[in-house]
């Protein structure tokens, strides 16, 4: 795209628990996740609905981070947003 940054690739903050921004980290947690069930050691995996339908923009409303190690995804607003406006991830 032509907003001045590869679409895609590693993108984000540090690991070891705290909190990084880009689907390769994402990626390796869930492939971390299901080596752990298939040697007996982990409890499961899951897919996140919510997660995967937030939009991509150059002009994004939110910033999206996974918590390293955890299954929770934070947004947190870069501006106000107004009520029933769509949120969209860099």
């Amino acid at each position: 795209g032509g907003c001045g940054h590869e679409h895609g690739g590693e993108r984000g903050g540090e690991r070891g628990g705290e909190r990084v921004s880009s689907s390769s980290a994402f990626r390796d947690a869930m492939e971390a996740a299901l080596s752990s069930v298939a040697s007996g050691r982990g409890t499961g995996s899951a897919l996140y609905g919510l997660p995967s339908m937030l939009n991509h923009s150059c002009d994004p409303s939110v910033d999206a981070a996974w918590t390293y190690g955890d299954a929770t995804l934070v947004l947190t607003a870069r501006r106000d947003v107004a009520a029933g406006e769509e949120l969209r991830i860099s």
